[in-house]
């Protein structure tokens, strides 16, 4: 069935003659060769086929901490582990460097093709044994039965990538099957999206401000601002839902942008009242950090506001990290030359890479509320405590997010942890109210 032709793959794209219709690095069919099938069983009316998606979402990250050839040998790996999972109900086909697209036979219940996703998944569980050690793939799957409805092979393909892609928004759930729904989903955050492009305009976007606490004089060493969103036809919307359609419609970087000015701007009128001077926390998005004038920007915004950069922290997110290493050292060298100081957010959820962490040079590491908000009742703690005895090793402080209980605060403080946020000491906050808070907690200090 598959064409016996292994070439090496330089990790650009397994890059291939356009009259090619297998992959070269493989040997297995490729996007050509599925679309021709595709268009012969649109044709011929076939239906009740099913067509799987299969997507490894770590891949870049395995690239940025082991190299193209182990990715490349780990690809191969999990493909002849498919090939048997699939031998005689479907044919595997590799459509792009991360993508599997599975056209397979009829199968009359859908419970057995469960078992068959199940098995995948089982498949990529155990890892993959490598030089450089065990390798464990992350998969999100979309689902799709091949029906009279299409007649457009581009379609079909669109709507799988739109049910994987929330298959990987979705952490809990591995697979998911096509509906009309997600469509209707997709119309929402366009409409979503068109709102949010003239909310900076309309004035709707406001930030609050969440207290950042030493535990042990009890005073405010920064805050963090928080971006919120207040539209009149669709009310308060979560930034868990409009960043990610802002980042994915290309305009973070105007709404980050307006986040650092407000923020600065803000600390600049505290600091004009006499409030005591604490940085600022920005958190700036993966596709913000990346943005090729970022710290122009931010050198631009800090001279507006009359800001000195020791009163800024720049948040960025681990998973951004293993992108471009060379750039993000540079990034952050620049960054801290001008007294600005970093943050690495959301520290443990996503893969980590102890070797970029050692050579970049950052302030502080936070601890995500996800190895926190369970203890002690569910969680005994030992993420967190071994995030905080890496940062002692790494001498950089540690801030612990999302601290909600005593019992919290005094496991942090057990533990060598340096600072404290979270409800357990302040929600987010309007300007007005950190204001207050300033004043009172430094004249009763």
């Amino acid at each position: 069935m598959y064409k016996e032709k292994h070439e090496a793959s330089h990790c650009v794209n397994d890059s291939q003659n356009e009259t090619e219709k297998y992959n070269l690095m493989t040997g297995f069919p490729n996007e050509i060769y599925l679309r021709e099938i595709l268009t012969e069983r649109i044709a011929s009316k076939a239906q009740g086929q099913f067509l799987i998606l299969i997507r490894v979402t770590n891949y870049n990250e395995i690239i940025a901490g082991y190299g193209c050839k182990i990715i490349d040998e780990t690809i191969v790996n999990m493909l002849n582990r498919f090939k048997f999972i699939f031998n005689g109900i479907g044919e595997l086909h590799r459509i792009s460097k991360n993508e599997i697209l599975v056209l397979g036979d009829v199968i009359d219940d859908i419970h057995k093709l469960d078992l068959v996703l199940v098995e995948l998944n089982n498949a990529t569980e155990i890892g993959f044994n490598s030089k450089s050690g065990i390798i464990f793939i992350n998969l999100a799957m979309g689902v799709l039965s091949l029906s009279n409805n299409y007649n457009d092979v581009s379609r079909i393909i669109e709507d799988l990538e739109l049910t994987t892609d929330l298959a990987e928004k979705n952490n809990n759930e591995r697979y998911v099957y096509y509906s009309e729904t997600i469509r209707e989903r997709l119309k929402k955050d366009i409409r979503l999206a068109t709102l949010l492009r003239a909310a900076v305009a309309n004035m709707e976007l406001s930030l609050m401000y969440q207290p950042q606490i030493d535990p042990r004089t009890n005073r405010i060493v920064g805050v963090e601002a928080l971006l919120r969103w207040h539209n009149d036809e669709l009310g308060q919307v979560s930034p868990n839902v409009f960043i990610p359609i802002a980042e994915k419609m290309g305009n973070i970087n105007d709404i980050g942008n307006w986040v650092l000015r407000e923020a600065c701007k803000q600390n600049k009128r505290w600091q004009e009242k006499g409030l005591p001077k604490i940085p600022v926390s920005v958190n700036l998005s993966p596709t913000q950090f990346k943005h090729n004038k970022i710290e122009y920007e931010i050198e631009d915004i800090l001279e507006d506001c009359n800001l000195e950069g020791k009163y800024l922290n720049i948040e960025i997110t681990e998973t951004t990290l293993l992108e471009n290493e060379r750039d993000i050292s540079k990034r952050f060298c620049t960054l801290r030359n001008m007294g600005i100081s970093i943050s690495i957010d959301d520290f443990g959820t996503g893969y980590s890479s102890l070797k970029y962490l050692k050579e970049l040079d950052f302030d502080n590491i936070k601890i995500d509320r996800d190895f926190i908000k369970d203890y002690p009742d569910n969680d005994n703690g030992t993420i967190a405590r071994l995030i905080l005895t890496l940062s002692r090793e790494l001498k950089v402080s540690t801030t612990a997010e999302g601290v909600e209980t005593k019992e919290q605060l005094d496991f942090i403080m057990a533990n060598g942890g340096d600072y404290i946020q979270g409800y357990y000491y302040s929600p987010p906050i309007s300007a007005e109210k950190i204001e207050e808070l300033l004043t009172k907690k430094y004249e009763s200090a």
